[in-house]
């Protein structure tokens, strides 16, 4: 009888599992269970091909469950801050491989394996071992922009183009972002003080000539459902709305104020 209980409990737990990868959900660990991602790796593996057919369906959602999963695990720990942004990005770039040898033609070409590399060295630096992929390479001049500052002007120049649909003239739409940005502790990447209405207007002129990060940013602010809600507020909701939109970006990107001396990265 309590062998039946037993066996019973085991099938429940599994079953909570299985519902809990598929909304995407981390499922809870129980004492001695091996995680439940690492399970279904190992047992779905290579089981899939690029071209999903409906027999794959079940096992693909599964996979996305889990990769989304550990996803909002990794962001989980990204928000905690300190060393935990490092074991986010751990945690993301194994969701990442896992999902991609699930696949047949990928796993043999090892198209996971730049991921993993990464990963692999991410841990090197806990035994203070740089591995060469992060070292950094001298070069002589100026410094280019990093990519997770490139991304803030472009939203940024998203907000003052916003603004200025508003019918604000480009000084007090420049005006406007460069106080909220000041409010958030925003620093300008090779200068001292707060970020100025010029230091936003430079920022515009340099994403009107980008084709890289900042202008990619830029254009990906005006999605269609995004344009919808702003042409249906009135004026003063919707310079609420633009100012509002940078904001949550700012402080999801980068969670602690920036000097000049801890530059996003």
């Amino acid at each position: 009888m309590k062998k039946s209980v037993k066996k019973k409990t085991h099938r429940a737990r599994r079953s909570r599992r299985r519902i809990a990868a598929e909304k995407g959900v981390r499922s809870k660990k129980h004492p001695g269970d091996a995680r439940p991602h690492l399970n279904f790796l190992k047992r779905f593996q290579a089981s899939l091909s690029e071209i999903i057919v409906e027999g794959d369906l079940e096992t693909l959602n599964l996979g996305l469950g889990f990769l989304f999963a550990r996803l909002r695990e990794a962001r989980h720990q990204y928000d905690q801050g300190g060393d935990g942004e490092r074991g986010a990005a751990f945690t993301a770039l194994g969701a990442m491989w896992q999902f991609i040898v699930l696949f047949s033609s990928p796993l043999a070409e090892g198209l996971h394996v730049p991921l993993l590399n990464l990963q692999v060295a991410l841990t090197a630096l806990d035994h203070n071992n740089v591995m060469p992929i992060l070292k950094p390479i001298a070069r002589s001049g100026r410094a280019v922009s990093s990519h997770a500052y490139a991304a803030l002007k472009g939203h940024a120049a998203a907000s003052v183009m916003r603004l200025r649909k508003l019918d604000l003239d480009p000084k007090q739409a420049c005006e406007l972002v460069a106080k909220e940005l000041a409010k958030l502790g925003v620093r300008p990447e090779r200068a001292s003080g707060s970020i100025s209405t010029n230091t936003v207007r430079h920022w515009c002129d340099d994403v009107a000539s980008d084709v890289g990060t900042a202008a990619m940013m830029y254009a990906m602010t005006f999605t269609d459902e995004e344009n919808a809600r702003f042409d249906a507020l009135q004026p003063a909701e919707a310079q609420s709305f633009a100012l509002a939109s940078l904001r949550r970006y700012v402080q999801q990107m980068f969670p602690a104020p920036r000097t000049t001396s801890e530059k996003p990265s």
